[in-house]
């Protein structure tokens, strides 16, 4: 069971597979454990897939600061495991929020990163801006008053029932730690302003339920370089949560941007 410490911190992750790396980053609230109970397993047989748990979630530490939990602390866990690990470069594959930390990283570390792939958690605004800010603040002290909130919020919104084991998986977690990451994640900018700057293949899979509006500003961000992929009769959870709805799309894209694989 293999850990990196940074800063005081030890992060948790696994790796399955042989191939070139793809690094698997769950969204909010999100645990390697999930990778298995949304499909995950097999999924990639022709990849080496470095799966982490997030600060703050799984077996990786909880640190109380509030600082701890900003997306810089998320985004350089990501590089020392991959230096950990000798990993050159890789592929980054977020689910929701696992996508932001996906954006913050090859903003950051553009020579370490082959391609993105963003699973619908890039939004038309930016997170330090409204309403995604006030969205986001008000879902931390909802979450602090009543667990689970937010995804329940979500399931009876979309009319879409999680199964029990992920959602068993989901009311483990640590309630602090989502909320801080709700909170802090609001200091940095956002994924929308980060995708103008980078210059490597994108592929965003993105829900039904996106507005035009909001599909048209994602292809203006990227100037047309991403690869962006509307998946019918789907919201956001469905999105996440069924991975054989996207898993053909992912594959067909790594075919491209690793080749030799």
């Amino acid at each position: 069971m293999p850990f990196v410490k940074r800063n005081r911190v030890r992060i948790h992750y696994e790796v399955e597979g042989q191939g070139l790396p793809v690094v698997f980053l769950p969204g909010l609230g999100g645990t390697v454990q999930m990778w298995n109970l949304i499909g995950g397993s097999g999924a990639l047989p022709d990849r080496r897939l470095i799966l982490i748990d997030p600060r703050g979630h799984g077996r990786s530490d909880k640190p109380t600061d509030r600082k701890a939990h900003r997306i810089e602390e998320y985004r350089d866990d990501v590089l020392a495991v991959l230096d950990t690990e000798h990993v050159s470069k890789a592929v980054l594959w977020g689910i929701s929020d696992g996508s932001k930390i996906g954006c913050a990283f090859a903003d950051a570390y553009p020579d370490r990163v082959t391609a993105l792939i963003d699973h619908d958690g890039i939004e038309g605004e930016d997170l330090c801006e409204d309403p995604s800010r006030h969205e986001r603040l008000d879902a931390a002290q909802q979450e602090r008053t009543d667990r689970g909130w937010l995804l329940r919020s979500m399931s009876a919104f979309e009319a879409y029932t999680i199964s029990p084991a992920l959602l068993n998986e989901f009311r483990g977690e640590d309630l602090e730690m989502v909320a801080l990451e709700l909170e802090e994640w609001t200091h940095w900018k956002g994924a929308l302003s980060v995708l103008p700057r980078l210059k490597l293949p994108i592929l965003m899979l993105l829900n039904g339920g996106r507005e035009k509006d909001e599909i048209a500003r994602l292809r203006i961000s990227t100037a047309g370089r991403a690869e962006l992929q509307v998946i019918p009769g789907t919201g956001h959870l469905r999105i996440c949560f069924e991975l054989q709805l996207t898993i053909p799309l992912i594959r067909d894209f790594l075919s491209r941007v690793q080749p030799e694989a």
